[in-house]
């Protein structure tokens, strides 16, 4: 995980240039911005270096001159970042935009989707990791499904929404069958309409965190 990923790549880009982010219409501008580094679960849930700082550069990126006008940027960082908090946001944040508005998404967290659940997940501060009958890792109902992010973003006439994401993986899970969390997230954003996204990296891609590359980040 880390901020030289395609996701911040993205964000450089504009920024280098004379444009801002993307305006429309009349409506409001709202962002959500989750980032967590230390899970409770420590041994179930590997902690990740730079994801609180990425996700407050991204903040700060959107409270610049050539971020924009929000109107709100709502940022739940670590323990803030809980399942409950994240889906009222997101909730929020679609229903305050309006039908010519917008929402900025970003989400630098864990993220899994196995053959054991392959619906997919953002671990959220509090979510924990169990062990199966078969030794096999399962998150419990603290995580938050893809299913249900895509719930409370779906509603009739709803902003364009805009989503930033680097759900990293453990190194026991990059083969793209272990771990198929941006594969789910791809299809999260074909089922809603008017939704656009960048992710740190494709399904079969590594992302990870290195010492021994720019300031701890790896690719």
């Amino acid at each position: 995980m880390l901020r030289t990923l395609l996701i911040v790549a993205g964000i450089w880009l504009l920024a280098a240039s004379p444009c801002r982010l993307p305006a429309q219409g009349p409506g409001n501008r709202i962002a959500v911005v989750v980032g967590i580094s230390r899970y409770p679960d420590v041994e179930g849930i590997p902690g990740l270096r730079f994801a609180d700082r990425d996700a407050s550069r991204f903040e700060a990126y959107l409270r610049s001159e050539r971020g924009g006008r929000f109107d709100r940027i709502i940022v739940l960082l670590e323990e803030k970042a809980t399942r409950k908090a994240i889906l009222a946001a997101a909730r929020q944040a679609v229903t305050t935009a309006g039908p010519n508005g917008q929402v900025f998404l970003f989400f630098s967290a864990r993220g899994r989707a196995t053959p054991a659940a392959p619906e997919g997940a953002i671990f959220t501060w509090e979510s924990r990791e169990e062990k199966n009958s078969k030794n096999v890792k399962e998150s419990n109902d603290s995580a938050m499904a893809l299913s249900e992010l895509q719930q409370a973003l779906k509603i009739n006439g709803g902003p364009r929404i805009f989503l930033f994401a680097d759900l990293c993986r453990t190194p026991a899970e990059w083969q793209a069958q272990e771990n198929r969390i941006n594969f789910r997230v791809e299809d999260l954003a074909r089922s809603l309409p008017r939704f656009s996204g960048l992710l740190a990296s494709e399904g079969a891609q590594r992302s990870y965190e290195d010492p021994d590359l720019e300031r701890g980040h790896g690719a």
